[in-house]
């Protein structure tokens, strides 16, 4: 009698026996999710994929370079834009001070060479502005909120100086009141423009002169 008939176990059929190990054999030997399938990575040559990972590195450091060069052409010129309204409001506070100090000189000489001499050194103080005044509309723009200020200060800081020969009080000490406010006008501006530290787009009004200028003659 055989063992499993006399101790009553149960045997389980030979083809479920032979399939099963067949079936575990294949699964063992081929990963993923499809048992027999082969992977991607197997049929990409080894050059393609030394050549996609060059690509998305190249791609990857090329903008960040692009991005590194705006922000460091950006601050430059943002530096710029500092350094431009630092010297002109200096120059400018200065000014005011001298004019302010040449009216009351005048006023109280009546000496002829001393007020010839106080009024060229103001009219020095002028022109000191006026050659940063050309900077501040290089870099920010002219027509600009900034630029019209700068325009304006020194506007009326000729007309301070010219109130001095002959001497008019009155008018020099509202022109310089003026200039005054110009000079805080300027401040202003100057400050709004550094903290977007943008370059100077052109106007519209920038654009018809430049057009005017193309058609002109000669």
């Amino acid at each position: 009698m055989p063992i499993c008939a006399q101790w009553g176990c149960q045997q389980e059929p030979r083809a479920d026996n032979e399939l099963g190990r067949s079936g575990g054999a294949l699964a063992s030997s081929v990963p993923g999710e499809h048992p027999g399938l082969p992977l991607v990575s197997d049929l990409m040559p080894t050059w393609a994929s030394i050549l996609i990972a060059l690509a998305s590195g190249l791609g990857s450091g090329t903008f960040a370079a692009w991005l590194t060069t705006r922000n460091d052409r950006r601050e430059r010129f943002r530096h710029r834009l500092i350094d431009a309204a630092d010297e002109f409001a200096g120059s400018a506070a200065e000014a005011l001070i001298r004019t302010r100090d040449a009216i009351r000189e005048v006023r109280a000489f009546k000496d002829a060479e001393r007020m010839k001499q106080t009024t060229e050194l103001a009219w020095q103080q002028r022109d000191a502005v006026l050659h940063r005044g050309a900077r501040v509309d290089l870099l920010f723009g002219p027509g600009r909120d900034v630029s019209r200020s700068a325009n304006d200060f020194v506007h009326e800081l000729a007309k301070v100086v010219a109130s001095l020969t002959p001497l008019d009080a009155a008018a020099a000490e509202r022109a310089h009141l003026k200039a005054a406010e110009a000079l805080r006008g300027f401040n202003v501006a100057a400050s709004v423009a550094i903290q977007e530290g943008k370059p100077p787009v052109a106007t519209e009004q920038d654009l018809q002169r430049h057009h005017l200028a193309l058609r002109s003659p000669g």
